[in-house]
């Protein structure tokens, strides 16, 4: 299924999954964050970024315009996926190709739509690449260095690969923590 731009009906059709699936949006994204395989510290996503579009929602007083292109609001979506500066990773991610989303689309909904749409490894190289940009927008906003956008899916897959590796072997690594769903 393809949720285009222009649909009006993106969220009913991410509704749709969640139903068929038999789950509340909690107990899926709970089950989603539980299951993946990348390291802790990457499964920090929701929608309570500090991007400028949720600070402004939460009364700080900032310009809600993204910080890289100036063009649009910086939504979670705009900030992880859709930004204009980002199009040399969208193109660097053919397995991403048919998930059509916009700036107001809901990022753990995208994030869902993902789940059931990726193989798990693009899912997990995914979550690497949204987090490596997270932390490259906020170098950018800081006035530190950032990886070039060019040099991201590189970064990201050795990373991922990286990872794997070192918890691959039959000794339990300290860097994977079990997660739990609250209860």
């Amino acid at each position: 299924m393809v949720v285009s731009p222009a649909s009006m009906d993106a969220n009913a059709t991410v509704d749709t999954l969640r139903t068929q699936s038999g789950l509340s949006l909690s107990e899926s994204w709970w089950k989603f964050l539980c299951r993946i395989q990348v390291p802790a510290k990457v499964k920090l996503f929701h929608n309570g970024i500090p991007t400028n579009s949720n600070l402004a929602k939460r009364g700080v007083l900032v310009d809600s315009l993204c910080l890289i292109c100036r063009r649009r609001s910086e939504s979670t979506m705009h900030s992880y996926w859709c930004c204009p500066a980002l199009k040399v990773i969208r193109a660097g991610c053919p397995f991403m190709r048919g998930i059509k989303v916009n700036d107001n689309f809901d990022f753990i909904d995208f994030m869902l739509l993902c789940r059931d749409k990726l193989a798990k490894a693009d899912l997990e190289l995914l979550c690497l690449l949204l987090w490596r940009l997270w932390h490259r927008r906020n170098c950018s906003v800081h006035g530190s260095t950032s990886l070039p956008y060019t040099d991201i899916i590189p970064w990201s897959e050795s990373f991922l690969s990286d990872f794997r590796n070192a918890n691959s072997g039959g000794i339990p690594s300290a860097g994977v923590s079990k997660m739990a769903a609250p209860s």
